[in-house]
């Protein structure tokens, strides 16, 4: 069943409730979306290689 659910449906489970249907929120919509990595990849990406090799250098 959970095959054939529409892909703009999920079903979220909270502590204290019984899990249910819900539509998926559009993170496009959030306000703070212009920040994460898929609205820009260049600017928003984390790059671990970069912190790592940051702190390696002799401070």
């Amino acid at each position: 069943e959970l095959a054939t659910m529409p892909g703009d449906k999920c079903i979220l489970q909270l502590r204290g409730l019984p899990p249910f249907f819900s539509p998926k929120y559009d993170l496009k919509r959030h306000p703070n979306y212009r920040y994460t990595a898929e609205a820009d990849k260049q600017k928003n990406a984390f790059d671990l290689d970069r912190l790592i090799n940051r702190r390696r250098r002799p401070g």
